[in-house]
């Protein structure tokens, strides 16, 4: 994947349960903090959201290290920043995924975004 997304959640937040869902669904790869578990990962959504712990907070990072910040984004959301910051295809992910994986890709459809 080009750059990296990590996603700023709790265990009891039905907006983070949903978007994860989505993005699993959609072959969006991220990283999951648990800010309840982690102080310093609690205070960088305190500060991207005007002192609360609003989340789903996601932190995208460019393969050039600039970072991007979306609070409670919907899917449509997160595929658009994700092709306009970091230039990433759901396609391609998908066929690094399956080629990883020994497939050949060959009879397969991929949804374009």
């Amino acid at each position: 994947m080009a750059g990296t997304v990590t996603m700023y959640s709790t265990t009891w937040c039905g907006y983070c349960r949903r978007l994860k869902s989505q993005m699993d669904r959609e072959g969006i790869a991220y990283n999951e903090v648990n800010i309840e578990h982690d102080p310093e990962s609690a205070a960088f959504v305190e500060k991207a959201n005007g002192g609360n712990q609003t989340v789903p907070t996601l932190l995208i990072v460019s393969p050039a290290g600039t970072e991007s910040v979306m609070t409670n984004p919907s899917l449509a959301q997160v595929k658009q920043a994700l092709v306009a910051f970091t230039g990433y295809t759901l396609e391609q992910d998908k066929i690094d995924r399956l080629v990883a994986a020994g497939g050949t890709g060959a009879s397969t459809r991929w949804a374009s975004i």
